[in-house]
Parts: C-alpha cells; structure tokens; sequence
C-alpha cells in the first residue's frame, strides 16, 4: 500500500514546488528573476543562462523623498474597499506620523471617529495588507513585538512584552533578577534587539536608487499600439544536449535517475518562465486596451482600472494580477510607466470617470471662479453635475481637501 501511495505523494509534491516556483517567478522584477535563474543554474548542470547584459541604457530614476501617505496611496487604490473600509482608511492615514505610527492612543483615536474595538482592529487589518510592515501601530514596542512574532518564547520577546519600562530606562540589572537570567544573557538579547527596525516607514530606506528594467516594450504603430514582452530583459536558458545525453546513457542507475531529476526541475522552470511572460502579457494587453488614450496622449488621465477589472477578464485571481504587476514596468515611447500606475479607482456614480479626471475637474471649475464669489462646495456639485458627475457635497469636499484647495472663505480674495 505505502509502494502505491508514494509515487503520488512525491507528485503531488513536486506540483506544489512547481506551483510555488511560478508563483515566485511572477512576482519577481528582471533583475530578481535573473538572479534566481542564475542561482537555480548553480545546482543544475543541464542549463546555463545567458544573461540579458548592460541595463545602462534603462532609466535609473533619482532617490527622493515621498510622503508616507503618498507612499500608501498606490497601494491603496489597486484594491477593493467597501464604503466603510475607505472611510476607516482615511481615519487612519491622515492620523499617522512621519515614521508609519498612529500618532493618537487608540483610546483617543476610537474616541474621536467614534470607533468601536472591532472597528479599530479592522482598521488595523487593512493597512496590515499594505507594505511597509507595520504601518498603522501604536509605537516602537508594538513594531518590536510585530518583528519578534516567530520567536515568542525568545528572552528578547519576553523583554519586550513585560518589561518595556525597565528596558527603555535601561534598568538591565533589574530585568535580569526578574527574569532569573544572567547578565550576559540579557546582553545578547539587548543585542537582538538593536539589529530590529525602530520606524516601519523611512525615507532613506524605501527610497534607494534603483536601476528599472521594464519588462513590456509597447511600440506605436500609425496609432496601433504593439505590445510585447521584453525579449532583451529576460534571461535565457541554455540546455546542455550534450551532458544530457551522456549522462542519461550512463550505466549507473543513481546517475540517470539524478540526471531525470535536475532535467524535470529544468523543464518545471522553462515552464514557469514561459507561463510568466504569458501572464505578463495578457495583463499588459488589457491596460493597454483601457488605458490606450493615455498611452497616445489623447487624454491627460486614465480610465478606470482595477485589480478585479484585469482578473475578471482574464479569468483568474486579484492575487495573480497584483503579482504580475509588482515591480513591473512598460516601455513607452514617452518615458518607463509603473504597470500599478496605469490602475485608477472609479468615482461612485460616475463609473464611467476615474478619482484623477474628477479632481482635475473640480481643480478647473475652481480656477475659472470669481475669486471675490468663490464656489462653494454645493455649487461645485451642482456644477459637476451639470457635466454628467453626480457627487455628494461631502465627497467634493474630500476631492477638494486632497487637491489642498481651501474653502470659500480661504480662497475668496478682496
């Protein structure tokens, strides 16, 4: 019985290493992907891989500085939120400091948005879904305990946990009678702890220079827009017939069952390198499609365009689409496009407009006033729907605060 199931075990086995490889090969940029091939190649001798050479000629954009909030939006706006969750969001985002905290205790911030503890904890939820880690804690200690999760039964997390006032007035002796550990032991998990992240947003962290290697080229043709993925980025597999074919000759059994074995992993990652650019591809082709006036310059915002839009028409999960997107960028014939930067939140009853091209109205609107009469925000409604956008006055409000335009009374002029 064990001889029967043990060929489908190492199967189903050997498909869920092939699933995980894929998966791993979508999310990762050209410079990631040719370096895990490279690594892979180490331990294979029927491959070798030519390299995709000088990336010189791709753009190297310039480290700078980024609000965090401006950090955290394009994460935010490539995701499903109900009413309720976008506006416990926005509670959170504009309550957090430089560094990635909340900047009220929870007491005063569930006091001021009237928040109950389920509705403070899903807050936290949905900005534990975004990148940095951390974001949206309560402090330094809470940022610790998240960091030193796996390693709960550690002297370092227990230092952490119960002795937090002890440790930040560096009363080390005094931990170390509490917790009947010697001295030296208390040292090295003070040790531990200096090698921990104090911020889980820092400027000179999140913003190195970065050399970006698109991996879609799109061309224009006579107004046609050709895409195609990046043959000169990818990295290449160079299959050793020869070594295949005299290792497979062999007498040895463990030589030619080694040999099938390195040749299965060999065609599981010209599989999943196939299957990458496939995926890359039919993603790239469905922005194109919605964001093709954009791309030709016919118009200065994009459509619509979310995570679920792409998922649904290709038939498969929001996750795929947000791997195939990370860190992936499109050559134009203008310049190197993020592919999350070509994804925009439509406006609620105005499905056919994107957040961006509403607020560029409303900024036009409020630049043709009389700044002695300024708009007020009913009047930009009324006036918007005049266009055929029909908004709440509160949510012209918030498009207007976002936009940092004053009111009627800051932007009436004498």
């Amino acid at each position: 019985m064990d001889l029967l199931q043990k060929p489908q075990l190492q199967q189903h086995l050997f498909l869920s290493m092939q699933m995980q490889q894929a998966l791993h090969l979508l999310q990762s940029d050209l410079v990631d992907l040719t370096a895990y091939v490279k690594e892979q190649s180490l331990s294979n001798p029927l491959f070798e891989v030519q390299d995709f050479g000088d990336v010189l000629n791709w753009a190297t954009p310039q480290a700078q500085n980024v609000d965090i909030i401006d950090y955290l939006l394009p994460q935010i706006k490539l995701r499903s939120y109900t009413v309720q969750e976008q506006r416990l969001l926005s509670y959170f985002l504009v309550n957090l400091d430089e560094h990635g905290y909340l900047a009220l205790s929870p007491t005063d911030f569930k006091m001021q948005y009237h928040l109950t503890d389920q509705q403070f904890k899903v807050g936290q939820q949905l900005l534990a879904q975004l990148e940095p880690a951390g974001i949206g804690l309560t402090g330094v200690r809470t940022y610790f305990l998240q960091q030193l999760a796996e390693q709960k039964e550690t002297l370092a997390y227990q230092i952490v946990q119960n002795y937090w006032e002890l440790l930040i007035k560096r009363q080390w002796t005094e931990i170390s009678q509490r917790l009947h550990q010697p001295l030296s032991q208390i040292k090295k998990a003070l040790h531990i702890l200096q090698l921990l992240r104090r911020y889980p947003y820092e400027i000179a962290s999140m913003h190195m220079q970065t050399t970006i290697v698109p991996d879609l080229i799109l061309q224009v043709d006579q107004q046609h827009l050709q895409l195609s993925v990046s043959v000169s980025g990818q990295p290449r597999l160079i299959f050793a017939q020869e070594t295949y074919e005299h290792l497979q000759n062999s007498a040895d059994l463990e030589v030619r069952q080694y040999v099938q074995s390195k040749y299965r992993a060999y065609q599981s990652l010209l599989s999943g390198l196939r299957q990458r650019s496939r995926t890359l591809a039919a993603v790239g082709t469905v922005i194109v499609a919605t964001q093709k006036d954009f791309l030709l310059q016919k118009e200065d915002t994009l459509q619509p365009l979310l995570l679920r839009d792409v998922a649904t028409r290709l038939h498969i999960s929001e996750s795929t689409v947000s791997r195939a997107i990370k860190d992936k960028y499109l050559q134009t014939r203008h310049g190197i496009l993020a592919l999350k930067d070509c994804f925009s939140r439509p406006v609620k009853y105005a499905t056919e407009l994107s957040t961006i091209t509403v607020q560029k109205r409303l900024q036009a609107l409020i630049k043709t006033e009389n700044h002695s009469h300024p708009f007020s925000d009913q009047q930009l409604a009324i006036l918007l729907q005049k266009q055929g956008v029909q908004l709440a006055r509160r949510t012209v409000t918030k498009y207007r605060q976002a936009l940092a335009i004053g009111n009627t009374q800051q932007r009436k002029k004498a």
